[in-house]
């Protein structure tokens, strides 16, 4: 089942670019079905489980008819004609090739051609985390300083940079050392390959709204590294890279949180009560001194940027949620209330598979618990773009890559 929600996901996904569709309430409902399918485990296969590994193919051919960059520059026209059809290109000759890693080179460089494609794309993420970047690099609090609206009071949020330290540290590195704060996200995403089994490298290369994603300069490759590193460690007993990795994760965006939340929890379940210690406190620490600085610079300016600045703005009618589909059916959002009480039945649900089901299930129990309690938090929350999509989509992958046949063939790679 988790095969045919990666593929339905990723369809509706790329073919909205993460804004609204109608038929969020069939994929609402096939995420509702995955739950009771994994919980109570229940395995039936399904053709297109049968044919995932023709994935990349289904996605490259997807990319060729559209690649979904919005900002491409006029100049680099023609190379974009030919970009299109190098993903199609790419999943047929790793068919043939045995070593792969010459794939997964080419895959780094068609995502790193996404930054010349489209040097100025028009979203808030990418002017304004580039001018905060800037602001840093300058001696100045990001935290503090004045933002252009883009958007002309089009949207309720705040104009400004709305994430966690983390993301500014990884954004200046990369704007300082590359001039495009993009380039650290992209090999976020394609390092991710190595934290896993091979199986699903191409897979994770291949999805169709990838190309999207990099241009929109959206955060959320940091996570799914971090969530790929925090398994790989779990399996290797590193705990000194899953604190690591918990930390960063939980230091990048506000629900980067979600993270170490459920493998606190799995270590907890698991009787690992030293691990539970070592790594809780080591992670607590990291996360203080990625913050602090900023906490110390200037509280007030800090939290009203990262934290008032979300809980004031209101939802948004273009989301591919249910929130959204609410919201067009009776004009008003669901409750605040409502909100919380789902998200919290997210968590609860995610906890009740790990207590259940971890002995039977291994490893792969923990980014199926990450997708349940995200899943939840996005389809009743405010907002649900593709970045969020990329997020979940990216947990159940993992999922899939650290089964315990695939944690068995990882053995064998090490």
């Amino acid at each position: 089942m988790t095969e045919t929600i990666i593929f339905l996901f990723s369809v509706v996904v790329w073919i909205a670019k993460g804004h609204y569709d109608p038929s969020i309430v069939f994929l609402a409902l096939c995420f509702f079905f995955w739950i009771y399918t994994i919980i109570f485990n229940f395995n039936r296969i399904t053709p297109l489980e049968i044919g995932f590994r023709y994935f990349p193919v289904l996605a490259g051919i997807m990319m060729c008819i559209n690649s979904d960059l919005n900002s491409v520059s006029e100049i680099m026209r023609p190379y974009y004609w030919c970009f299109r059809f190098v993903p199609l290109a790419l999943a047929l000759v790793a068919f043939r090739v045995k070593r792969k890693n010459v794939i997964l080179v080419c895959y780094l460089l068609l995502f790193l051609s996404v930054v010349f494609l489209s040097p100025t794309p028009f979203i808030d993420v990418f002017k304004s985390n580039t001018v905060a970047a800037r602001f840093l690099m300058a001696g100045l609090n990001p935290y503090s300083e004045r933002y252009t609206d883009i958007y002309k009071g089009e949207f309720t949020y705040l104009a400004g940079f709305l994430y966690w330290p983390s993301a500014l540290y990884l954004q200046t590195l990369s704007q300082f050392l590359f001039h495009d704060i993009r380039v650290v996200l992209i090999f976020s995403w394609w390092s991710a390959v190595f934290f896993m089994s091979k199986k699903y490298r191409l897979t994770w290369c291949s999805i169709p709204f990838l190309a999207f994603g990099f241009e929109q300069a959206w955060l959320d490759p940091v996570l799914s590294l971090c969530a790929a590193v925090s398994l790989w460690s779990i399996y290797k007993r590193n705990y000194f890279i899953l604190a690591l990795g918990i930390a960063i994760s939980a230091s990048i965006k506000q629900y980067g949180f979600l993270v170490g939340f459920f493998v606190m929890a799995w270590l907890y379940l698991e009787g690992q009560k030293r691990e539970f210690w070592k790594v809780g406190l080591l992670a607590l620490t990291m996360f203080v001194l990625l913050l602090g600085p900023f906490l110390i610079w200037n509280f007030h300016d800090f939290i009203a940027m990262t934290v008032t600045s979300h809980a004031m703005a209101a939802p948004r009618a273009d989301a591919l949620n249910l929130t959204a589909f609410w919201m067009k059916w009776t004009g008003a959002g669901f409750s605040t209330g409502v909100q919380i009480f789902m998200t919290l039945l997210g968590f609860a649900l995610g906890l009740f598979h790990l207590y259940k089901n971890r002995v039977q299930r291994g490893l792969k129990i923990i980014p199926e618990a990450w997708a349940i309690a995200f899943g939840f938090s996005i389809l009743f929350g405010k907002f649900a773009f593709c970045n969020y999509y990329w997020l979940l989509i990216s947990f159940w992958l993992l999922s899939l890559a650290w089964s315990n046949e695939n944690v068995d063939e990882y053995k064998l790679q090490a």
